[in-house]
């Protein structure tokens, strides 16, 4: 559990950007760049380029500005009286902000990370690290691909689901009252969690006092979210914020849909294929989940209530919820995860159930992946060379020409190329400065790329498949700006893959710019 716990920690930490914290989690799109708020502007945010972003970045900016009756939130905002029900968590990040926008941005990125944190430690009352069993159910969990999707896109799934584990902790602990109230409030967050209210439904209800108790912890369930729904009705109108035809479908037509349209898939590129795949795990996953629910009913189980109707609603999604890579169908019913796993018995002849209903952990690294477009610095230097001390312009380094934009895998990062391009080396300084460059270069052809700085060739060499490490040192870089260009002798390759239509020429990884000294004089 402590290593897992490590290599979350690494994970998220990749997606920091200094200036703009974690808000690379949010997944601001530049296709939206007109219509944000004014005062979520790039020096505080990661935008992703060529864009159109995820639904945190609608939920974000009414945790800047939660004033609903604004009509500059409502121009921000998509189908504000939709998002405007999942209030909670919102308005928990201005608090912790203080209202000031980075901060609650920055608040707002990290409360999934956090509430991964805290539901860990929740788990540990269920599934106490004595036995291999307990621990990988806790991974199961904590790794699923609902979880992880909710994490990486820092959307209200994850916080939503600490809030109903706490409650059941509650309700086991004889505390239905606080249990029915934080359900309740849980409901602010993400409607669909008032469904664990089947939990309190406990039996067999014999008199009317029982009767009595048990629909007033319901009405406590249903109570916040009915309230809030009818100011919002009174600030927006009837019918506003529709969530729309398609969420909703007959029972298992969609489900149905994905499956067959996953299989049919499996033969197409190898980019397809792989979203196709993780698909199929998907289905696979939530089709033994719910099939165990209803072949082994245990309705005094308070655990087995919630998977079950959970169940019902994994039956009844519609389309948009269904559709695409990733489906939100993985976060939407990730109590049904939860519930699997807390009440899958023991023993071996129920670890091929335990592995069929959780193959979406074969999927949660998809999520690892960071956003197009960001830019690790290029820069190392001492401190106080970063900047001028006069003017306090730091050293910059920027992508000239036909570069396309920055991509990583867990341990590299790179740009292709469509040609030849040029580093712009920006020296703040009134001396010259000495400078290592060092990069990676491959391609999908055998060409000959050369590195020029001014009329000087300072390194050239054949590019092919196979990555080979360059290392120039000690560049003399001038005061002012100075171009380093990559020069290939060979035009780009056209497209060959069906999902990237880019004509590429070749790829510089990990390119590191190494300031020493100040340079001798010439």
């Amino acid at each position: 559990m402590v290593v897992a716990t490590a290599v979350f920690c690494f994970f998220v930490g990749r997606f920091y950007i200094p200036g703009q914290g974690f808000t690379a989690l949010i997944c601001f799109g530049d296709a939206y760049e007109e219509r944000r708020l004014p005062e979520i502007t790039r020096d505080i945010v990661y935008v992703v380029p060529q864009s159109t972003g995820y639904d945190a970045q609608w939920y974000a900016q009414v945790a800047v500005r939660p004033d609903l009756r604004s009509p500059e939130v409502a121009a921000s905002v998509d189908n504000l009286p939709y998002r405007a029900r999942r209030i909670l968590f919102p308005i928990a990040a201005h608090l912790l902000g203080g209202g000031v926008p980075d901060r609650v941005l920055g608040a707002y990125a990290l409360q999934n990370v956090v509430s991964w944190f805290l539901l860990g430690l929740v788990l540990l009352h269920w599934l106490p690290p004595r036995d291999w069993g307990n621990t990988l159910r806790w991974l199961a969990i904590l790794f699923s691909f609902g979880l992880a999707f909710s994490v990486r896109n820092a959307l209200v799934d994850g916080p939503a689901l600490l809030l109903l584990a706490c409650g059941m902790l509650l309700l086991e602990k004889g505390r239905d009252w606080w249990a029915a109230l934080l359900l309740g409030l849980a409901g602010l967050g993400k409607e669909t969690t008032i469904l664990a209210g089947a939990a309190l439904v406990r039996g067999p209800l014999r008199t009317i006092a029982d009767w009595r108790r048990l629909l007033l912890c319901l009405g406590l369930v249903v109570l916040p979210l009915a309230l809030w729904l009818v100011y919002l009705t009174h600030l927006f109108g009837l019918g506003s914020g529709e969530i729309g035809a398609r969420n909703f479908a007959p029972p298992f037509v969609e489900f149905w849909h994905k499956i067959a349209g996953s299989l049919g898939s499996l033969d197409q590129f190898p980019s397809s294929l792989i979203d196709e795949f993780e698909n199929l795990c998907l289905v696979i996953s939530l089709a033994v989940q719910v099939l165990f629910f209803a072949l082994r009913p245990r309705w005094q189980q308070p655990w087995w209530r919630i998977g079950a109707v959970f169940s019902v609603l994994v039956a009844v999604l519609g389309e948009a919820v269904w559709e695409g890579y990733p489906a939100a169908i993985a976060r939407v019913v990730l109590p049904l995860t939860l519930a699997f796993n807390l009440t899958l018995p023991r023993g071996p002849r129920w670890w091929p159930v335990f592995v069929l209903g959780n193959l979406t952990l074969l999927c949660a690294p998809t999520f690892t992946r960071l956003p197009l477009g960001i830019e690790r610095s290029a820069i190392e230097a001492p401190k106080a060379l970063l900047a001028s001390a006069t003017t306090a312009q730091r050293i910059e380094v920027r992508y000239v020409g036909p570069w396309h934009l920055a991509e990583h895998s867990v341990f590299e990062s790179w740009h292709w190329t469509n040609g030849s391009v040029e580093l712009e080396v920006v020296n703040p300084h009134s001396f010259p400065l000495e400078a290592d460059l060092t990069f990676g270069l491959n391609s999908r052809d055998h060409r000959t790329v050369a590195v020029r700085f001014g009329e000087a060739t300072l390194w050239s060499g054949p590019s092919d498949p196979v990555r080979r490490d360059v290392a120039i040192r000690r560049i003399r870089l001038l005061p002012g700006t100075n171009r380093i260009g990559f020069l290939s002798d060979t035009p780009p390759v056209p497209p060959t893959m069906k999902r990237d239509t880019r004509p590429l020429a070749f790829r510089i990884y990990d390119l590191k710019l190494r300031i020493g000294n100040a340079a001798p004089a010439s």
